[in-house]
Protein backbone atom coordinates (compact mmCIF):
# COMPACT_ATOMS: atom_id res chain seq x y z
CA UNK A 1 0.00 0.00 0.00
CA UNK A 2 1.15 3.50 -1.00
CA UNK A 3 0.48 6.36 1.68
CA UNK A 4 -1.53 8.66 0.86
CA UNK A 5 -0.05 12.16 -0.31
CA UNK A 6 -1.85 14.41 2.65
CA UNK A 7 1.87 16.09 3.59
CA UNK A 8 3.40 16.47 0.39
CA UNK A 9 2.99 18.78 -2.40
CA UNK A 10 5.35 18.01 -5.59
CA UNK A 11 4.04 17.10 -8.76
CA UNK A 12 6.42 14.28 -8.86
CA UNK A 13 6.74 13.16 -5.98
CA UNK A 14 4.88 9.86 -4.34
CA UNK A 15 5.36 8.81 -0.76
CA UNK A 16 5.83 5.43 1.15
CA UNK A 17 6.64 4.40 4.02
CA UNK A 18 10.53 3.68 4.32
CA UNK A 19 13.09 2.97 7.47
CA UNK A 20 10.69 2.59 10.53
CA UNK A 21 7.02 2.36 10.96
CA UNK A 22 5.19 3.42 13.93
CA UNK A 23 6.96 1.92 17.23
CA UNK A 24 8.19 -1.82 15.69
CA UNK A 25 10.19 -3.96 17.74
CA UNK A 26 13.19 -2.64 16.12
CA UNK A 27 12.53 0.66 17.42
CA UNK A 28 9.87 0.61 20.34
CA UNK A 29 10.41 4.64 21.02
CA UNK A 30 10.09 5.64 17.41
CA UNK A 31 6.99 7.97 17.84
CA UNK A 32 5.69 8.50 14.33
CA UNK A 33 6.27 7.05 10.53
CA UNK A 34 9.22 7.94 8.24
CA UNK A 35 8.18 9.02 4.54
CA UNK A 36 10.38 9.63 1.40
CA UNK A 37 9.71 10.13 -2.04
CA UNK A 38 9.30 7.23 -3.96
CA UNK A 39 10.76 9.31 -7.09
CA UNK A 40 13.81 11.20 -5.47
CA UNK A 41 16.23 10.00 -7.45
CA UNK A 42 14.03 10.86 -10.89
CA UNK A 43 13.71 14.52 -10.19
CA UNK A 44 15.82 17.23 -7.99
CA UNK A 45 12.73 19.14 -7.49
CA UNK A 46 12.16 20.16 -3.81
CA UNK A 47 9.76 18.28 -1.90
CA UNK A 48 7.29 20.17 0.31
CA UNK A 49 5.74 19.28 3.53
CA UNK A 50 2.16 20.32 3.96
CA UNK A 51 -0.34 20.67 6.48
CA UNK A 52 -2.81 17.68 6.70
CA UNK A 53 -5.80 20.16 8.03
CA UNK A 54 -6.66 23.43 9.49
CA UNK A 55 -5.14 24.60 12.89
CA UNK A 56 -2.52 26.73 14.22
CA UNK A 57 1.63 26.22 14.57
CA UNK A 58 2.31 25.80 18.58
CA UNK A 59 6.40 26.05 17.38
CA UNK A 60 9.13 25.38 14.54
CA UNK A 61 11.77 24.08 17.17
CA UNK A 62 15.03 23.30 15.73
CA UNK A 63 16.35 20.29 17.68
CA UNK A 64 19.51 18.25 17.51
CA UNK A 65 17.06 15.06 16.75
CA UNK A 66 14.70 16.16 15.42
CA UNK A 67 16.31 18.54 12.90
CA UNK A 68 14.19 21.40 11.35
CA UNK A 69 10.30 21.07 12.51
CA UNK A 70 7.10 22.02 12.52
CA UNK A 71 3.92 21.60 15.06
CA UNK A 72 0.40 21.80 14.39
CA UNK A 73 -2.29 22.13 16.82
CA UNK A 74 -6.00 21.50 15.21
CA UNK A 75 -9.60 21.40 16.37
CA UNK A 76 -9.90 18.14 18.49
CA UNK A 77 -6.54 18.39 20.25
CA UNK A 78 -4.57 16.88 17.50
CA UNK A 79 -1.47 17.50 16.98
CA UNK A 80 0.79 16.87 13.87
CA UNK A 81 4.67 17.39 13.80
CA UNK A 82 6.86 17.48 10.88
CA UNK A 83 10.43 16.61 11.24
CA UNK A 84 14.04 16.91 9.75
CA UNK A 85 13.28 19.34 7.02
CA UNK A 86 15.72 20.92 4.82
CA UNK A 87 17.18 23.85 7.07
CA UNK A 88 15.99 26.95 6.45
CA UNK A 89 13.16 26.16 4.47
CA UNK A 90 10.78 26.47 7.41
CA UNK A 91 8.15 28.82 6.09
CA UNK A 92 5.33 29.46 8.96
CA UNK A 93 5.83 30.43 12.65
CA UNK A 94 4.17 30.02 16.08
CA UNK A 95 0.82 31.35 16.49
CA UNK A 96 0.83 31.17 12.68
CA UNK A 97 -2.79 29.83 11.63
CA UNK A 98 -3.14 27.83 8.75
CA UNK A 99 -5.00 26.02 6.12
CA UNK A 100 -4.83 22.41 5.15
CA UNK A 101 -2.48 22.25 2.00
CA UNK A 102 0.12 25.43 3.05
CA UNK A 103 3.69 24.69 2.71
CA UNK A 104 5.37 24.42 5.50
CA UNK A 105 9.01 23.73 4.53
CA UNK A 106 10.87 21.52 1.96
CA UNK A 107 11.54 17.22 2.90
CA UNK A 108 14.95 17.25 4.04
CA UNK A 109 17.44 15.40 6.22
CA UNK A 110 18.44 17.63 9.38
CA UNK A 111 18.84 16.36 12.76
CA UNK A 112 19.58 12.51 13.39
CA UNK A 113 18.89 11.40 10.12
CA UNK A 114 20.39 8.79 7.72
CA UNK A 115 18.49 10.84 4.01
CA UNK A 116 16.26 12.89 3.14
CA UNK A 117 12.44 11.80 4.59
CA UNK A 118 10.15 13.39 6.76
CA UNK A 119 9.17 11.75 9.95
CA UNK A 120 5.57 12.49 10.94
CA UNK A 121 4.24 11.79 13.83
CA UNK A 122 0.25 12.68 15.45
CA UNK A 123 -0.39 13.33 19.07
CA UNK A 124 -3.99 12.55 20.53
CA UNK A 125 -5.48 14.74 23.47
CA UNK A 126 -2.99 17.33 22.61
CA UNK A 127 -2.02 20.82 22.44
CA UNK A 128 1.62 20.94 22.70
CA UNK A 129 4.40 18.66 21.61
CA UNK A 130 4.88 18.34 25.55
CA UNK A 131 1.45 16.95 26.13
CA UNK A 132 -0.53 14.12 25.13
CA UNK A 133 0.09 10.93 23.89
CA UNK A 134 1.54 9.83 20.33
CA UNK A 135 -0.58 7.41 18.06
CA UNK A 136 0.26 5.48 14.70
CA UNK A 137 -0.56 8.66 12.28
CA UNK A 138 -1.40 5.95 9.33
CA UNK A 139 -5.12 5.77 10.50
CA UNK A 140 -5.00 9.37 9.44
CA UNK A 141 -3.28 8.93 7.00
CA UNK A 142 -5.58 7.11 5.40
CA UNK A 143 -8.38 8.76 6.17
CA UNK A 144 -9.57 6.18 8.91
CA UNK A 145 -9.18 8.86 11.39
CA UNK A 146 -10.41 12.65 10.66
CA UNK A 147 -9.53 15.68 12.23
CA UNK A 148 -12.27 18.51 12.63
CA UNK A 149 -14.76 16.19 11.19
CA UNK A 150 -13.26 16.51 7.63
CA UNK A 151 -12.56 13.31 6.30
CA UNK A 152 -9.00 13.19 4.61
CA UNK A 153 -9.86 10.37 2.53
CA UNK A 154 -12.68 12.62 1.01
CA UNK A 155 -14.68 10.02 -0.20
CA UNK A 156 -16.29 11.16 -3.96
CA UNK A 157 -20.08 9.75 -4.49
CA UNK A 158 -18.47 7.38 -6.93
CA UNK A 159 -16.05 5.71 -3.46
CA UNK A 160 -19.37 6.32 -1.58
CA UNK A 161 -21.35 4.23 -4.41
CA UNK A 162 -18.15 1.61 -4.60
CA UNK A 163 -19.19 0.40 -1.09
CA UNK A 164 -22.88 0.45 -0.94
CA UNK A 165 -23.88 -0.55 -4.86
CA UNK A 166 -20.44 -2.56 -5.64
CA UNK A 167 -18.82 -4.53 -3.31
CA UNK A 168 -21.74 -4.39 -0.38
CA UNK A 169 -24.16 -6.70 -2.58
CA UNK A 170 -21.75 -9.16 -3.24
CA UNK A 171 -20.33 -9.21 -0.04
CA UNK A 172 -23.30 -9.69 1.93
CA UNK A 173 -24.18 -12.60 -0.72
CA UNK A 174 -20.97 -13.91 0.04
CA UNK A 175 -21.66 -14.11 4.10
CA UNK A 176 -24.56 -16.19 3.28
CA UNK A 177 -22.89 -18.71 1.00
CA UNK A 178 -19.27 -18.49 2.75
CA UNK A 179 -19.72 -17.36 6.36
CA UNK A 180 -17.61 -14.20 6.21
CA UNK A 181 -18.65 -11.34 7.74
CA UNK A 182 -19.82 -9.00 5.00
CA UNK A 183 -18.49 -6.13 6.66
CA UNK A 184 -14.78 -7.77 6.52
CA UNK A 185 -14.93 -8.34 2.86
CA UNK A 186 -15.82 -4.56 2.60
CA UNK A 187 -12.94 -2.89 4.86
CA UNK A 188 -10.67 -5.44 3.57
CA UNK A 189 -11.90 -3.80 -0.35
CA UNK A 190 -11.61 -0.60 0.56
CA UNK A 191 -8.21 -0.23 2.23
CA UNK A 192 -6.72 -2.08 -0.85
CA UNK A 193 -7.98 -0.09 -3.99
CA UNK A 194 -8.69 2.97 -1.86
CA UNK A 195 -12.66 2.92 -2.11
CA UNK A 196 -12.84 1.78 -5.23
CA UNK A 197 -9.85 4.58 -6.28
CA UNK A 198 -7.23 2.25 -7.88
CA UNK A 199 -7.96 2.22 -11.52
CA UNK A 200 -5.28 -0.44 -12.07
CA UNK A 201 -7.01 -3.07 -9.26
CA UNK A 202 -10.79 -2.39 -10.94
CA UNK A 203 -10.03 -2.76 -14.37
CA UNK A 204 -8.45 -6.14 -13.26
CA UNK A 205 -11.64 -6.91 -10.99
CA UNK A 206 -8.91 -7.55 -8.36
CA UNK A 207 -10.76 -5.72 -5.43
CA UNK A 208 -8.25 -7.64 -2.77
CA UNK A 209 -4.69 -7.09 -3.60
CA UNK A 210 -4.17 -11.16 -3.82
CA UNK A 211 -0.85 -11.83 -5.48
CA UNK A 212 -0.64 -14.13 -8.08
CA UNK A 213 1.53 -17.17 -7.52
CA UNK A 214 3.21 -19.65 -9.51
CA UNK A 215 0.42 -22.21 -9.19
CA UNK A 216 -2.26 -19.46 -10.35
CA UNK A 217 -0.38 -18.64 -13.80
CA UNK A 218 0.60 -22.37 -14.32
CA UNK A 219 -2.98 -23.16 -13.84
CA UNK A 220 -3.95 -20.44 -16.56
CA UNK A 221 -4.66 -17.51 -13.98
CA UNK A 222 -4.24 -14.40 -15.37
CA UNK A 223 -2.30 -11.37 -13.46
CA UNK A 224 -1.09 -7.89 -13.95
CA UNK A 225 2.12 -6.21 -12.14
CA UNK A 226 1.58 -3.19 -10.17
CA UNK A 227 3.66 -1.53 -7.30
CA UNK A 228 3.21 -2.70 -4.09
CA UNK A 229 4.01 -1.79 -0.26
CA UNK A 230 5.45 -4.48 1.75
CA UNK A 231 6.72 -4.48 5.71
CA UNK A 232 9.67 -6.40 5.13
CA UNK A 233 11.71 -6.64 8.46
CA UNK A 234 10.32 -3.69 10.28
CA UNK A 235 10.99 -1.78 6.87
CA UNK A 236 8.47 -0.41 4.65
CA UNK A 237 9.52 -0.99 0.94
CA UNK A 238 7.99 -1.00 -2.17
CA UNK A 239 8.18 -3.84 -4.80
CA UNK A 240 7.00 -4.64 -8.13
CA UNK A 241 4.44 -7.70 -7.87
CA UNK A 242 2.23 -10.16 -9.88
CA UNK A 243 -1.21 -9.61 -8.54
CA UNK A 244 -4.32 -12.05 -9.70
CA UNK A 245 -6.53 -10.63 -12.17
CA UNK A 246 -10.39 -12.26 -12.41
CA UNK A 247 -13.08 -11.84 -15.33
CA UNK A 248 -15.42 -9.88 -12.87
CA UNK A 249 -15.87 -8.88 -9.25
CA UNK A 250 -18.46 -11.68 -8.44
CA UNK A 251 -14.53 -14.49 -9.09
CA UNK A 252 -12.62 -12.29 -6.80
CA UNK A 253 -15.30 -12.41 -4.17
CA UNK A 254 -15.65 -16.43 -4.22
CA UNK A 255 -11.84 -16.55 -4.65
CA UNK A 256 -11.04 -14.25 -1.18
CA UNK A 257 -13.93 -16.92 0.33
CA UNK A 258 -11.58 -19.35 -0.69
CA UNK A 259 -8.40 -17.62 0.64
CA UNK A 260 -10.09 -17.08 3.40
CA UNK A 261 -11.52 -20.63 4.38
CA UNK A 262 -7.54 -21.94 4.23
CA UNK A 263 -6.02 -23.05 8.03
CA UNK A 264 -3.82 -19.68 8.55
CA UNK A 265 -6.96 -17.79 8.89
CA UNK A 266 -8.83 -20.52 11.15
CA UNK A 267 -7.61 -21.55 14.76
CA UNK A 268 -9.58 -24.84 14.69
CA UNK A 269 -7.99 -25.68 11.54
CA UNK A 270 -4.42 -25.54 13.02
CA UNK A 271 -4.09 -21.61 12.16
CA UNK A 272 -1.94 -19.56 14.26
CA UNK A 273 -5.21 -17.14 15.09
CA UNK A 274 -7.03 -16.52 17.93
CA UNK A 275 -10.51 -17.93 16.21
CA UNK A 276 -11.95 -18.56 12.80
CA UNK A 277 -12.64 -16.64 10.42
CA UNK A 278 -15.15 -18.72 8.97
CA UNK A 279 -18.45 -18.43 10.73
CA UNK A 280 -17.37 -15.90 13.18
CA UNK A 281 -20.13 -13.19 14.38
CA UNK A 282 -18.04 -10.70 15.96
CA UNK A 283 -15.88 -8.54 13.65
CA UNK A 284 -13.64 -7.61 15.98
CA UNK A 285 -12.33 -11.13 16.48
CA UNK A 286 -12.77 -11.79 12.41
CA UNK A 287 -10.45 -8.86 12.07
CA UNK A 288 -8.26 -10.49 14.30
CA UNK A 289 -7.86 -13.72 12.10
CA UNK A 290 -6.21 -11.53 9.53
CA UNK A 291 -2.80 -11.11 10.83
CA UNK A 292 -1.48 -13.68 7.78
CA UNK A 293 -2.99 -11.79 4.87
CA UNK A 294 -0.90 -8.11 4.97
CA UNK A 295 2.97 -7.67 5.69
CA UNK A 296 1.81 -4.40 7.52
CA UNK A 297 1.86 -4.35 11.55
CA UNK A 298 -1.27 -2.03 11.58
CA UNK A 299 -3.99 -4.03 9.15
CA UNK A 300 -5.60 -5.57 11.80
CA UNK A 301 -6.20 -2.40 13.21
CA UNK A 302 -7.29 -0.20 9.84
CA UNK A 303 -9.72 -3.06 9.05
CA UNK A 304 -11.26 -2.92 12.07
CA UNK A 305 -11.39 1.33 11.88
CA UNK A 306 -12.68 1.28 8.27
CA UNK A 307 -15.52 -1.18 9.97
CA UNK A 308 -16.29 1.16 13.06
CA UNK A 309 -15.87 4.34 10.87
CA UNK A 310 -18.04 3.70 8.02
CA UNK A 311 -20.67 1.43 10.08
CA UNK A 312 -19.98 -1.51 7.95
CA UNK A 313 -21.36 -4.16 10.80
CA UNK A 314 -24.63 -2.78 8.86
CA UNK A 315 -24.60 -5.34 6.12
CA UNK A 316 -23.62 -8.00 8.43
CA UNK A 317 -27.35 -7.88 9.47
CA UNK A 318 -28.08 -8.36 5.75
CA UNK A 319 -29.13 -5.30 4.21
CA UNK A 320 -28.57 -5.01 0.52
CA UNK A 321 -29.35 -8.42 0.46
CA UNK A 322 -28.06 -10.17 -3.21
CA UNK A 323 -27.82 -13.26 -5.17
CA UNK A 324 -24.12 -13.61 -6.10
CA UNK A 325 -23.16 -14.19 -9.72
CA UNK A 326 -22.11 -17.80 -10.34
CA UNK A 327 -18.34 -17.34 -11.36
CA UNK A 328 -17.38 -17.00 -14.56
CA UNK A 329 -14.57 -19.38 -14.78
CA UNK A 330 -13.66 -20.41 -18.37
CA UNK A 331 -15.81 -23.59 -19.94
CA UNK A 332 -13.96 -26.58 -20.30
CA UNK A 333 -13.13 -27.18 -23.87
CA UNK A 334 -14.60 -30.60 -25.51
CA UNK A 335 -13.91 -29.70 -29.05
CA UNK A 336 -11.27 -31.13 -31.08
CA UNK A 337 -7.79 -29.35 -30.34
CA UNK A 338 -7.33 -26.54 -32.06
CA UNK A 339 -4.95 -25.71 -34.49
CA UNK A 340 -2.33 -24.13 -31.73
CA UNK A 341 -2.39 -27.47 -29.60
CA UNK A 342 -1.50 -29.55 -32.99
CA UNK A 343 1.45 -27.23 -33.59
CA UNK A 344 3.07 -26.64 -30.39
CA UNK A 345 4.15 -29.35 -27.97
CA UNK A 346 5.96 -29.60 -24.60
CA UNK A 347 9.45 -29.20 -25.26
CA UNK A 348 9.36 -27.15 -28.77
CA UNK A 349 11.49 -24.71 -29.20
CA UNK A 350 9.59 -21.51 -30.05
CA UNK A 351 10.64 -17.45 -30.38
CA UNK A 352 8.01 -14.70 -29.46
CA UNK A 353 7.30 -13.12 -32.70
CA UNK A 354 8.36 -8.90 -33.33
CA UNK A 355 4.88 -7.85 -32.91
CA UNK A 356 3.99 -9.82 -30.25
CA UNK A 357 2.41 -6.84 -27.49
CA UNK A 358 1.51 -8.36 -23.67
CA UNK A 359 1.92 -11.10 -21.90
CA UNK A 360 -1.12 -13.68 -22.29
CA UNK A 361 -4.03 -12.58 -20.01
CA UNK A 362 -1.47 -9.48 -18.83
CA UNK A 363 -1.20 -5.73 -19.20
CA UNK A 364 2.33 -6.16 -18.94
CA UNK A 365 4.37 -5.40 -22.32
CA UNK A 366 6.60 -8.35 -23.63
CA UNK A 367 10.62 -6.47 -23.50
CA UNK A 368 11.86 -6.13 -27.36
CA UNK A 369 15.07 -8.47 -25.96
CA UNK A 370 13.08 -11.20 -25.22
CA UNK A 371 11.83 -11.11 -28.66
CA UNK A 372 13.18 -13.55 -31.67
CA UNK A 373 14.95 -15.80 -28.74
CA UNK A 374 14.27 -19.43 -28.66
CA UNK A 375 12.52 -20.30 -25.59
CA UNK A 376 11.15 -23.71 -24.17
CA UNK A 377 7.33 -24.97 -23.99
CA UNK A 378 6.33 -26.13 -20.98
CA UNK A 379 2.57 -26.08 -20.92
CA UNK A 380 0.40 -26.05 -23.97
CA UNK A 381 -3.29 -24.49 -23.82
CA UNK A 382 -6.00 -23.65 -26.41
CA UNK A 383 -4.90 -20.13 -27.17
CA UNK A 384 -1.00 -19.97 -24.84
CA UNK A 385 1.60 -20.76 -24.34
CA UNK A 386 3.80 -20.69 -21.02
CA UNK A 387 7.32 -20.34 -21.83
CA UNK A 388 9.89 -21.95 -19.21
CA UNK A 389 12.57 -19.54 -19.41
CA UNK A 390 10.17 -16.67 -19.18
CA UNK A 391 7.74 -18.61 -16.21
CA UNK A 392 4.80 -16.29 -18.45
CA UNK A 393 1.94 -16.89 -20.85
CA UNK A 394 2.53 -15.43 -24.73
CA UNK A 395 -0.38 -16.11 -26.98
CA UNK A 396 -0.03 -18.77 -29.43
CA UNK A 397 -0.58 -16.16 -32.25
CA UNK A 398 2.44 -14.54 -31.00
CA UNK A 399 5.12 -17.65 -31.10
CA UNK A 400 6.61 -19.51 -33.85
CA UNK A 401 8.24 -22.70 -33.75
CA UNK A 402 11.62 -22.91 -33.83
CA UNK A 403 12.95 -26.14 -35.92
Amino acid sequence: MSYINHVISTKNAKLSGVGNAFRTVQRPTHDGVDLVDENRKEHTQDVYIIAIADGTVTDTIVGNSIGYSVSIAHEGKILTRYFHMKAGSVRVRAGQKVKKGDILGVMGTTGESTGIHLHFAVKENSTAWDNGYYVDPEAYLYGIKTIGGSSFAGLTQEQKNFITNIIAPLAVADMKKNKILASITLAQACIETGYGKSAIMMKNNSPFGVKATETWLKNGGRAYNANTGEHINGQNVTITAAFRAYNSLADAVEDHASILKLPYYNKSKGGKVPYDIIGETDYAKAAECLLPYATGPTYVQSVKAVIELYNLTQYDKGIAAAVIPEPSNPPVIVSPPTQSTQIFKEGNKVKILPEAVMYAGTTVKIPAKYKNKAYTVQQVKPDKILIAELYSWVLTKDLQKVA
